[in-house]
């Protein structure tokens, strides 16, 4: 068989990813906001979970490739990503 020269693209225009913003809950009443769908690089996940931290004024940590944030933010999150050029989608 021939090696395949498929290769995976995908656009580096963040206009194009869906992010989905959603709230999970944890044990003792404690709520989670957790973003998902990001493709590009490690270093760029970790500067915008920064800013969303910031903005937020929460905690937060990258998991996964998927960025926590602390508590309810979900609605805070969703307009500074939307303010950044990303597609959003809450769930």
């Amino acid at each position: 068989m021939k090696p395949s020269k498929a290769r995976l693209v995908w656009s580096s225009d963040r206009r194009s990813w869906v992010l989905k913003v959603t709230v999970r809950r944890l044990g003792g009443g404690k709520e989670r906001t957790e973003i998902t769908g990001f493709l590009g690089d490690s270093k760029e996940l970790e500067t915008l979970a920064k800013a969303l931290r910031q903005h937020c004024a929460t905690g937060g940590s990258v998991s996964a490739g998927t960025i926590l944030l602390q508590g309810n933010c979900a609605e805070k999150a969703a307009n500074f990503l939307a303010s950044q050029g990303y597609n959003v989608r809450r769930s």
